[in-house]
């Protein structure tokens, strides 16, 4: 990891710092309890010898990372438009900082001893290069961010792992809305219109528990599940990498709604 501590770098700072006084007096047994051991990713304003002003960037709000201009990423989506989303499972954040009017832009001080610089990967990531790295790999970066409390920054790396691993293929398994929930579907047959309209055919068993065809657009694809076989892996030694890329995006998202009062 690197220690830069310049005017405009980006480092990991406690999210109990940025706690307004008025929110510690309404709610301090919540904040300790659901900031405790939080960070978040913060840009350096001032420094001094023993503090430094940081303020929030992009608050609480997770950002892909995928850069879907990159040639292999075209690719990727031009034979799967379902992937045309911000990100398949992580619903939109309202910012922390829009619900605090008040310290809207507001620097806040805090000690040199308690920030903390960011990973190596991460600077790789905010300049771009990302086309050779595999599902796997985005999984490991995600668990290293969850691990250090920042669940906004790992985010976006569990969604693009899971956007690398939610494949359509017949034969496998999806997830669609209909009439307001969420069903699995099995995938029948992949009718590839045009070169911009894609439809599917699907089975799934409705409430009525009869067995019913539809034909689905591609892009109602929620996503996209990955049959788990014994003793089979996805050719990056886990045969469980989408349930368990669920699993800690699951984890992300309960720490996420208990901060972001």
């Amino acid at each position: 990891m690197s220690n830069a501590t310049s005017i405009g770098s980006v480092v990991r700072v406690p999210r109990d710092c940025f706690s307004t006084q008025q929110q510690q007096q309404q709610q301090q047994q919540t904040l300790s309890k659901n900031l405790k051991n939080k960070f978040g990713r913060a840009v350096i304003a001032t420094v001094d010898e023993d503090y430094i002003c940081v303020f929030w960037e992009n608050s609480s709000t997770p950002q892909p990372i995928i850069d879907w201009n990159d040639e292999t990423r075209r690719n990727d989506l031009k034979k799967h438009h379902f992937l045309n989303k911000k990100f398949l499972v992580t619903p939109l954040f309202l910012p922390l900082d829009a619900k605090q009017d008040n310290d809207d832009g507001k620097e806040f001080t805090i000690s040199t001893k308690n920030i903390l610089p960011l990973l190596d990967f991460e600077h790789e990531v905010i300049h771009g290069s990302t086309s050779s790295i595999s599902p796997r790999e985005w999984k490991d970066r995600a668990d290293q961010l969850l691990r250090l409390g920042d669940a906004t920054a790992a985010i976006p790396y569990y969604e693009a792992a899971l956007a690398m691993t939610s494949k359509i293929q017949v034969g496998g398994s999806a997830l669609i809305q209909r009439k307001g929930r969420i069903v699995v579907v099995d995938v029948d047959c992949i009718n590839e219109e045009d070169d911009t309209t894609t439809t599917v055919d699907v089975t799934f068993t409705n409430e009525e528990g009869e067995e019913e065809e539809v034909v689905v657009k591609e892009n109602q694809l929620l996503l996209c599940l990955r049959p788990h076989r014994n003793n089979e892996d996805d050719g990056n030694g886990d045969s469980l990498m989408q349930q368990k890329i669920l699993l800690n995006l699951s984890r992300c998202l309960l720490q996420l709604a208990e901060i972001d009062f």
